[in-house]
């Protein structure tokens, strides 16, 4: 069943265009809603309790208020048939209810799915908050073992002065993954003499792995448990509050957000797209990437932090690995021979993970090509697979010839150092929409490479607006599709005004790298929130109503 559940809202890597997300969107909803409903069968064994009820009325009935006739009828039945007949009648309608409650579902082992429905949604640039929810409440309803509440939250009292506040931070990719990037950045600013911080890992150890450990109190690796296992693991430790660094990418931790495990549960924005759960308090954001209207967007109540996000304290901590080799223009131009672009091509690039690239960005990459002779556009394969590459290049063939197909590569699966080194061999690169760059914009500043950006109303679509107010350059933020177009053929055909963007993305790089707003802000809340919502509520989003 929890195949059923994952595949029945499944979504593709690829549309043919805006209208086919609309029907994929359609498609999606309608087996939902079909879904919600085969949760809800016929209650036969609530029919067959008074169906059982209305039997022994009756015999009251025959025995007081009926003719004589039908008095000494029923008074010559054994008195045990008035009893059995009821308890049976409620017996066959509760089976008829098991029976037909097996036509909704059931999932046993939530972290046996092959992912989260609403992972895919969010790449449509749509406000998704009442649909995740809708996917949520399907969830909790299909899966009871995720209705876990640990033991001291009967009992809880805030942390009394001189103890610390307990924090636990869930995930399934503390490791080398841009989640890590992020989190590291938080927990190099956490304040161990006042914070308790523990790390819950499900997934995979590795070198980044042992960075996070340094900068936390505890360690708990639960690779490998069941659910029940994880949900005691956590309780066990009594958290005053829980941040789930991600949720929407791991079915483990979409799972365990599920659960009540502390007073007080966060989602972080490891995938930036409200999560629809109620048992996740607050979701975490920043000043930088504000949005309009912002509450309406969340499920969630919305705390908005100072400053940006913790990820860019990480490439203050582990320096951008590009090569020193790309610093010269020999370097450049191997690593150009090696993938097949011409060394004296202009790079207009698009380096997000290829599911990114949205029907509209095939008009963009006609557009660049058009007016640049020199242009060659450049995105990147997934790492698992060449299929999605093949499918965005077959959809392209609508709408750019074969001459300009010959001027798109795509890069196959890089390893760590071929993809910082691309970006030393790149000249503009055009943020994907509506779900834009976070950690690949401070990848590409890292490189003094600029970034044209066209943001959207939600914080997937705001981050690199975000980092660009932050260090006072806003001029590669595009007010619309035109706009974004012609910044991104300006920057690309006119070198000097390249180079002086480049200066000034690596200087602001510098400015960011130290940037500790966002992290001193998080240390505080995690020993605020415990103490109720007034602490915080000059951190909330403001609601429609307000």
């Amino acid at each position: 069943d929890a195949l059923r559940f994952y595949s029945a809202l499944l979504l593709p890597y690829v549309y043919a265009d805006e209208a086919d997300i609309d029907k994929w969107r359609s498609s999606f909803l309608a087996n939902l809603r079909a879904l919600a409903s085969s949760q809800a069968p016929i209650p036969w064994d609530v029919i067959g309790i008074v169906l059982g009820a209305l039997a022994f009325l009756a015999f009251c009935g025959v025995s007081c208020c009926f003719p004589r006739r039908w008095k000494r009828a029923a008074q010559r039945q054994p008195p045990w048939l008035w009893l059995v007949v009821p308890a049976v009648l409620a017996g066959v309608a509760a089976g008829l209810h098991v029976l037909l409650a097996k036509k909704g579902i059931r999932i046993e082992d939530p972290f046996a799915m092959e992912g989260v429905p609403q992972y895919y949604l969010s790449y449509h640039g749509r406000n998704d908050a009442a649909v995740n929810a809708e996917i949520s409440a399907l969830f909790r309803q299909s899966t009871p073992s995720v209705a876990f509440t640990a033991p001291h939250i009967a009992g809880y009292a805030p942390p009394a002065p001189g103890r610390k506040v307990r924090v636990g931070f869930f995930s399934y990719y503390f490791r080398d993954h841009s989640v890590s990037k992020m989190i590291m950045g938080l927990f190099e600013g956490l304040d161990a003499a006042k914070v308790h911080a523990v790390l819950f890992n499900i997934g995979k150890e590795d070198k980044i792995t042992a960075k996070l450990r340094a900068h936390v109190s505890q360690y708990v690796h639960v690779q490998g448990q069941s659910l029940a296992s994880v949900q005691r693991a956590i309780a066990a430790e009594e958290l005053d509050v829980l941040v789930i660094a991600e949720i929407g990418m791991d079915p483990h931790a979409y799972a365990i957000a599920h659960a009540r495990l502390a007073p007080v549960q966060l989602a972080m924005h490891g995938h930036a797209s409200t999560t629809g759960i109620d048992s996740l308090d607050y979701y975490v954001s920043y000043e930088g990437f504000s949005e309009p209207d912002a509450q309406s967007h969340y499920s969630e109540r919305l705390i908005v932090l100072p400053g940006l996000t913790p990820l860019t304290r990480y490439y203050d901590l582990v320096p951008f690995p590009i090569s020193a080799a790309m610093s010269t223009p020999e370097g450049v131009g191997s690593f150009r021979d090696r993938f097949k672009i011409p060394r004296d091509a202009t790079v207009y690039a698009c380096l997000q993970t290829i599911f990114k690239v949205s029907p509209k960005l095939d008009v963009v990459a006609k557009r660049l090509l058009a007016g640049d002779p020199k242009a060659v556009v450049l995105m990147k394969e997934l790492p698992m697979t060449d299929q999605v590459g093949k499918l965005v290049k077959a959809r392209m063939r609508k709408t750019l010839t074969e001459a300009e197909l010959r001027r798109l590569v795509l890069l196959p699966p890089l390893n760590d150092q071929d993809y910082a080194d691309t970006f030393k061999a790149v000249d503009v690169i055009f943020d994907s929409f509506p779900f834009g760059g976070h950690t690949s914009t401070l990848d590409a500043f890292s490189a003094g490479v600029p970034v044209v950006t066209l943001p959207t109303d939600l914080m997937s679509g705001r981050c690199t607006q975000g980092f660009y107010h932050a260090i006072g350059l806003p001029e590669l933020i595009a007010g619309s599709f035109d706009e974004y177009v012609e910044l991104t053929l300006k920057v690309g055909t006119d070198k000097q005004y390249r180079a002086a963007l480049s200066a000034k993305i690596s200087a602001g790089m510098e400015q960011l790298k130290t940037d500790k707003r966002s992290v001193v802000a998080w240390n505080q809340l995690l020993q605020d929130i415990v103490h109720g919502e007034d602490k915080v509520r000059h951190l909330l989003a403001p609601t429609a109503s307000a």
